[in-house]
């Protein structure tokens, strides 16, 4: 009879993003969002245009795949860790009505989005201060997120804001009178 201190995954044993993963997604979604009183600025909490889309984009060895079986790290984190993660560390979800592209009518479903936070504007010189400050910050405390430079955070928000679903071009992202039909 054998005693392992290696615990190895079975069948219907779940994964669970490391405690410090989630802290390192926190503290990015603070570096790359700004808090704001604006009601129109929003950012959404699944898909591409989200914290966790910019996240995995940068630190893809922190992230993992839910339906993967064999992730390559087992520790990383999923989208429903990240968003309850930012969550439970006080940002605020709100249910918007949005316009269903491709629909046939003027059709509408609830998405979550971030409340009152929008994107850092990579045109923005004050933003772009904010940010180098934010990710020395990110650095100090998590030498691990060193392989991310500042150029590499802009290119992100530059992609994610040019997306143009639902963002304008500083970075806020649309109220629902935009997304009216005309």
């Amino acid at each position: 009879h054998c005693c392992c201190s290696v615990i190895r995954p079975t069948v219907g044993m779940r994964f669970k993003g490391s405690d410090r993963n989630k802290q390192i997604a926190v503290r990015f979604a603070n570096v790359v969002s700004l808090a704001s009183n604006s009601p129109t600025d929003n950012i959404v909490c699944n898909g591409s245009r989200s914290f966790f889309a910019a996240f995995s984009r940068c630190f893809p060895d922190l992230t993992r795949d839910p339906k993967d079986p064999n992730p390559a790290n087992a520790t990383g984190i999923t989208i429903i860790e990240m968003n309850k993660s930012l969550a439970a560390a006080g940002f605020k979800i709100i249910r918007k009505r949005e316009h269903v592209a491709g629909a046939s009518k003027f059709a509408k479903r609830g998405a979550r989005h971030w409340r009152h936070r929008r994107w850092l504007n990579p045109k923005d010189s004050r933003d772009i201060s904010q940010l180098n400050t934010s990710l020395a910050d990110l650095h100090k405390s998590f030498p691990e997120t060193r392989s991310i430079v500042a150029d590499d955070i802009i290119n992100t928000l530059t992609d994610i804001i040019s997306r143009g679903d639902g963002n304008t071009s500083d970075g806020s992202c649309m109220s629902d009178a935009d997304d009216a039909p005309a």
